[in-house]
């Protein structure tokens, strides 16, 4: 047969679909491997089937196609319309699909087909990556066995989303050929494997939950620099490709529920990217948590705590040579103090037990440091038990009854917040009596460094609050807690307590993490240098003073 470069364009055409329809013919037979005909599909249709330029052409063999179809009459009423008045969206969701017509591929202006929640549609006409225009295609909710395989013929799809096709196990090859497919959403599917060769260089967010059976990640995905968002929540993964860590765009890597995963690609920015770590088993609180302090941040800090105790040891003698007034004054100095870091609790500022509660634990404070009591988990116990004192938790008469919440006991309920519009967790509950109790190993170790000259008290008092307010073991008042264990470690080295009047950084198991121990650090410097300035206020007035 010789071709006839004048024959007809429409007959040239056919040739591809002819050869669509011996592939599907040969495939059910077990003569053709889905790799073998993705090969054969897309180089037969390289030039694509016939569209006419002229729309009533285009009409007729759109009726043509729609005739043979068995589907609704009010699907092709709908498909007529969007080609009569060249609508962008075609809209053919919950329409009890169970096939698409051939010849789709003939919108021209068809930007978006939505097909979603046709419970019974299993597949795609291969006609349809042809669509001049398609950019978004939304296929979520049917029951797709697989995608078409000349998919990759769509070169303008800009958006993927094929969530909840749970029988949709396998994906084309070709997927990288997608040169402008940006967002790809697959939650939900029941992928057990992914193309080689990635999604393309323009992918932004892919979504893989809740394939259960996906073990891996091709590394070709870590090539796709404009990636931002990667949910993986509820795979099977047992690690994550590390040239993802280095994406410069990533501002999520959700891989909560993967259970196997022991560590975080290299190179990630906590202060950039949303890690979401929840039941696998990497401890990101502690990864942050260990960050270390910089040079020059030390060097700074340990200069301005000196400067600070030269400061607080000449106030503290002067208090001691003063009379009746200066004492006042000292006191009141005090409660100012005390108003504002207790100021920070919402509790606090709401009921007048809570507020006895806080000045009775600040003194006990005071006194288990000056006798050297340790700081440990069962002091900590005690703190918060005297912290809530005719409470209820969360100011909830129903607190016991439906989180089991009671102060001076462990939380047993998941706790997080919202930051920058997404969650973030804190501890997992099944973990606080195994993180507390590494927390007391940690605390002694640390300890040892201060005495050893290693580690500035005012550095451990800071990493001991911001360590337990990311723990969070408590169900309530685990602010107050905190912030009366770092007055602890302050007391017992000679100094007052810090008067912050921000909430003490919290380092999240799951989330954003902006800041880390050195936001910590200076936290704590700088509500110290207000307390002795506080001081400094109040007492320059004394007549005994000078």
């Amino acid at each position: 047969m010789v071709w006839d470069p004048h024959a007809p364009a429409l007959d040239r055409g056919r040739v591809a679909e002819v050869a669509a329809r011996v592939i599907e013919e040969a495939e059910p037979n077990g003569l053709m491997s889905p790799f073998i005909r993705e090969g054969a599909l897309d180089a037969a249709c390289v030039t694509g089937p016939y569209i006419p330029p002229a729309k009533t052409e285009r009409l007729q063999l759109l009726t043509q196609a729609l005739q043979a179809w068995d589907g609704p009459d009010s699907a092709k009423s709908t498909i007529l319309k969007a080609f009569v008045d060249d609508d962008f969206l075609l809209y053919l969701d919950r329409c009890n699909l169970t096939s698409l017509p051939r010849g789709l591929h003939l919108l021209t202006h068809m930007g978006n087909l939505s097909v979603e929640n046709n419970p019974l549609l299993q597949r795609l006409p291969d006609q349809l990556a042809f669509a001049p225009k398609l950019t978004r295609l939304d296929v979520a909710g049917c029951d797709l066995h697989a995608l078409p395989a000349n998919l990759s013929q769509a070169r303008g799809l800009v958006v993927l989303d094929v969530a909840g096709n749970k029988n949709l196990r396998s994906l084309p090859d070709s997927m990288d050929r997608l040169e402008k497919l940006q967002t790809v959403n697959l939650k939900n599917c029941d992928l057990s494997r992914l193309p080689e060769g990635g999604f393309g260089p323009s992918l932004r967010e892919l979504d893989l939950c809740d394939n259960k059976r996906l073990g891996q990640l091709p590394s070709e995905i870590g090539k796709s620099q404009n990636l931002e968002l990667i949910l993986l929540r509820n795979c099977a993964l047992r690690q994550i490709p590390s040239a993802i860590g280095n994406l410069p765009k990533l501002r999520a890597l959700d891989m909560a529920g993967n259970t196997q995963i022991v560590e975080l690609p290299p190179g990630i920015d906590f202060k950039k990217v949303y890690v979401g770590t929840r039941e696998t088993q990497v401890r990101l609180m502690e990864l942050i948590l260990s960050l270390p302090i910089a040079s020059d941040i030390r060097t700074r800090n340990e200069k301005e705590l000196k400067a600070l105790q030269k400061k607080w040891q000449g106030l503290q003698k002067k208090m001691a040579k003063g009379g009746a007034e200066t004492a006042q004054r000292a006191q009141a100095a005090r409660e100012e103090v005390d108003g504002l870091r207790a100021g920070l609790s919402n509790t606090v500022q709401s009921t007048s037990r809570a507020g006895m509660n806080w000045n009775a634990a600040a003194n006990q404070v005071q006194r288990w440091a000056s006798e050297g009591d340790p700081l440990d988990t069962e002091h900590l116990k005690k703190l918060n038990a005297m912290l809530g004192r005719d409470l209820q938790p969360f100011n909830d008469p129903q607190a016991v009854e439906n989180f089991g919440a009671r102060f001076g006991e462990f939380r047993r309920q998941l706790t997080g917040f919202v930051q920058d519009h997404a969650w973030c967790g804190v501890v997992d509950e099944r973990e606080i009596g195994v993180e507390m109790a590494h927390f007391d190993e940690w605390f002694e170790s640390k300890a040892d460094q201060v005495a050893q000259g290693t580690v500035t008290p005012v550095e451990l008092a800071a990493a001991t609050a911001q360590r337990l307010i990311s723990i969070h073991p408590f169900p309530d008042a685990n602010g107050r807690t905190a912030r009366l264990a770092a007055d602890w470690v302050l007391a017992s080295y000679g100094l007052p307590p810090s008067a912050c009047d921000d909430r003490q950084t919290t380092v999240y198991s799951s989330g954003n993490n902006r800041k880390g121990p050195e936001d910590a650090l200076n936290w704590m410097t700088r509500g110290l240098a207000k307390t002795i300035d506080i001081y400094e206020q109040h007492l320059k007035g004394s007549s005994s003073w000078w």
